[in-house]
């Protein structure tokens, strides 16, 4: 499985392709995840990586080899919106699949997710404005003791398929005396506040309503703007979670990036199941000095009924620890049976800002942030994955997190009101959140 020559020079003399063609094989894990980024810094703009909570994988993914970019009101508005599916279930058709090792799992497929549909005169959102979904060149899973490589490519007309995939799999013979790249940690040059006086008096208009029983909590925006004195490197952003062993959404498009980590919801599908699954700490959702003051049957039951307004299935609701991992205050799972195969990228809008996230009641909250918070949420508080091609969805809403366009970076930083804080109190607890978030691109030598 790690002799290269093998891959480079399969035969593939009793193998009939056409113009589309995926390659499965694996090598032994002797590269790590960032080292393995920076072989392909001249596709920078056309990478991401991702760290789920449920999983010990890092999915790497190299180049945009497909791309739909989609009007994300319209997805978000139409609930039987599913053409991204029918095209790659019609461009699956057209594939020819070649497997020279047989893979643990499947994860060949479409990856992206809904952008807010808000952002078109947002310029950090300048290349996230839409909903986007991309199939990529090169799939890479690193696992504890092998990588499992997915390649998908199109063949050119002047280049025959073996000369083809002798391009695609040049990076082998580079793995083992690959030079490494001396990795700039990111150093701080500049902290802005982003109108600070706006979410201010937001904090205080919220705090208001909140006395007349409009509504009982809410979650506000904070943005700052952070100047690097160099350019955001994805590597760095992948190294520095998995040092910290923390799950995390790295993607890049064009000339920016986002990084999320601490996904809130997620959704898992299969051919007969759908499994929704709400996990949070109290304290680590908004990782300040206050709890979050909900009700956990009160989310349970809300999530539910949305789950099954939405879907028509029946959904029963237990607790997995094992599945969303520990300290949680919040771990519930949502199952339902469904009736044949499922094409859930229709049911996305179900991890949309829900008011376990942005408030309470729903309605309420939604009538002030839409008048009061003029902001471009992009994939904030987003659902964002992948859907392989067994049509099997993973997909998890992002929550606080930074984009980064060169060397500027916006960080979105949620801001908790609820009756049992004052104005000072809240303040107090979003600072301390924001300088946690500052953590990113403050290392040992800053």
């Amino acid at each position: 499985m790690d002799n290269y020559s093998k891959i480079r020079n399969y035969d593939f003399s009793d193998t009939v392709v056409g113009d589309k063609v995926v390659v499965k094989f694996k090598i032994k894990n002797n590269i790590t995840p960032y080292d393995f980024i920076t072989m392909f810094k001249n596709r920078k703009g056309e990478r991401f990586s991702i760290k789920r909570p449920n999983s010990r994988e890092i999915i790497v993914g190299i180049g945009h080899e497909y791309t739909w970019n989609l009007d994300s009101n319209h997805f978000l508005e139409n609930y039987d919106n599913i053409s991204i599916l029918e095209e790659f279930e019609s461009l699956l058709n057209q594939v020819t699949v070649v497997e020279i090792d047989e893979l643990e799992d499947d994860y060949f497929g479409v990856y992206g997710g809904i952008s807010d549909g808000e952002n078109k005169k947002s310029q950090e959102w300048i290349d996230f404005s839409d909903t986007i979904f991309v199939i990529p060149n090169i799939l890479a899973v690193f696992k504890e003791n092998f990588i499992e490589f997915t390649l998908f490519f199109k063949i050119k007309k002047d280049k025959d398929f073996v000369t083809r995939f002798k391009e695609a799999t040049h990076f082998l013979l580079q793995i083992d005396e690959y030079n490494k790249l001396d990795l700039q940690e990111p150093h701080i040059k500049i902290v802005r506040e982003i109108y600070p006086e706006a979410w201010q008096d937001n904090i205080k208009q919220a705090l208001k309503q909140i006395e007349e029983e409009k509504f009982t909590r809410i979650a506000l925006t904070r943005k700052n703007q952070i100047v690097l004195e160099e350019h955001m490197s994805l590597p760095a952003v992948v190294k520095y979670f998995m040092a910290k062993k923390l799950s995390f959404i790295a993607f890049e498009s064009r000339k920016s990036m986002f990084v999320t980590s601490n996904p809130l919801l997620s959704l898992k599908t299969n051919s007969d199941e759908v499994n929704a699954y709400l996990y949070l700490q109290k304290e680590s959702l908004f990782n300040g000095i206050r709890s979050i003051d909900f009700s956990e049957k009160d989310i349970e039951d809300n999530y539910k009924i949305k789950l099954e307004e939405k879907t028509g299935y029946k959904f029963e609701i237990f607790k997995d620890k094992t599945l969303v991992g520990k300290n949680l205050d919040v771990y519930s799972t949502f199952r339902a049976k469904s009736d044949g195969k499922i094409q859930d990228i229709k049911i996305l809008s179900l991890l949309y800002p829900i008011s376990i996230i942005k408030g309470y009641p729903y309605e309420e909250t939604t009538k002030f942030l839409l008048e009061k918070e003029n902001v471009s949420y992009g994939f904030f508080y987003a659902p964002f994955g992948f859907i392989n091609s067994n049509f099997e969805a993973n997909f998890y809403t992002c929550a606080n997190m930074v984009v980064a366009f060169g060397n500027i970076i916006t960080m979105f930083t949620t801001i908790l009101v609820n009756k049992e804080m004052s104005y000072e109190q809240i303040i107090e607890n979003s600072n301390i959140l924001t300088e946690k978030n500052l953590k990113l691109f403050k290392n040992e030598s800053n």
